[in-house]
């Protein structure tokens, strides 16, 4: 029997008696179980416009949630966008968010694609309850869903590099992506609505 027909009886007796079909699961399994990748899409904007400097009025901006309003002399928004970009679907999926330095949330609000979606999040915060450290459940988190946060944050200082860093206790890796020019529209929408910046005389 020669090499190549050696070779070929051996497939077909793998493939014949179920190893085949064995290894193949095996691969399967193993793809399966690696570290999944999560894609993110980061857009931070600094609403306090930075020309007014010294040359002009100083600006305050006064923020309106649930009836109650609260001024900033300065406030930065950020959307962090999540998508299921691994091949493995989530029956329930946690991760939490972290702001650099002493840099604070102040509110938060949570974007999902429909009403089978659901999106929690851990401390509350609001005007009187304030973190830099933010968890979020995702209810499920199957391939391809998207999930996004949009935090109102009271940076420590207009000086320093604003950061948001993204970590979780399953075995994922969070992939940054570029932010769109549409998700950088949705962001200013956000101003619009809670946001009004007024020059303080």
């Amino acid at each position: 029997m020669t090499t190549t027909q050696w070779i070929i009886t051996l497939v077909v007796t793998l493939i014949a008696g179920g190893a085949m079909g064995s290894v193949i699961g095996i691969l399967s399994t193993n793809r399966r179980n690696r570290i999944q990748p999560i894609g993110v899409y980061k857009e931070i904007i600094p609403f306090v416009n930075r020309e007014i400097g010294q040359s002009g009025p100083k600006a305050e901006i006064l923020l309106s949630l649930e009836g109650e309003k609260k001024s900033y002399s300065n406030l930065t928004l950020g959307r962090i966008t999540v998508e299921n970009t691994s091949n493995k679907d989530y029956e329930e999926f946690k991760f939490g968010i972290t702001i650099s330095g002493l840099s604070m949330a102040v509110f938060l609000q949570t974007e999902t694609q429909d009403r089978y979606h659901e999106i929690t999040s851990s401390p509350q915060i609001d005007f009187h309850h304030l973190d830099n450290e933010v968890d979020f459940t995702l209810k499920p988190f199957n391939r391809q869903d998207v999930y996004s946060v949009v935090l109102f944050i009271n940076p420590v200082s207009t000086d320093e590099l604003l950061e948001i860093s993204l970590s979780s206790k399953h075995p994922v890796k969070f992939v940054e992506r570029s932010a769109s020019s549409a998700i950088a529209a949705s962001l200013l929408s956000q101003m619009v609505k809670f946001v009004t910046a007024a020059d303080i005389p």
